[in-house]
């Protein structure tokens, strides 16, 4: 920052040195009908000359830091982008992980859901067949109870 107000700085003299060397070329001319004749003496062509240098010297500057500038941003991306990769690589395996043992989880639960649901299910067969056999024999008690009822009545002929 410090290389760009110099910079900067050193522009503005080398512009106005130039302006005030053009102000008095237009000061020292003659009359309108009088033949112009410019003259030029050996300071200002020196101060010319030193304002030129040092404007050449200043775009020489202001270019190498630019590049430093552009050398030093591209390489600040670089380690940017380096870090992000590694990053978003430590996140997708740490999420590939967790989903793996989310899935596990899952699958353990499953299984455990099903093994009680069959459990359950064998339970309720069982008892369901226990209560049909219940059924089945209170059923033929009472059949036999009525055949023996029957058996025992007498139907009078007509």
């Amino acid at each position: 920052m410090k290389n760009m107000n110099l910079i900067a700085v050193s522009v503005v003299c080398a512009l106005v040195l130039a302006f005030s060397s053009a102000c008095s070329k237009e000061d020292s001319s003659s009359a309108p009908d009088q033949i112009r004749q410019t003259t030029v003496s050996q300071d200002q062509v020196k101060a010319q000359q030193e304002a030129v240098e040092a404007l050449e010297q200043t775009i020489q500057k202001s270019g190498t830091a630019s590049n430093e500038a552009a050398t030093n941003t591209t390489s600040a991306l670089d380690k940017v982008a380096d870090k992000t990769k590694t990053a978003l690589s430590g996140a997708a395996a740490d999420t590939k992980a967790a989903l793996n043992e989310a899935a596990a989880d899952t699958k353990s639960a499953l299984n455990e859901a099903a093994a009680d649901t069959k459990e359950a299910l064998n339970q309720a067969v069982e008892k369901t067949g226990e209560a049909l056999d219940k059924a089945a024999d209170k059923i033929t008690e009472a059949v036999t109870n009525t055949a023996d009822k029957v058996k025992g009545i007498t139907i009078p002929a007509k």
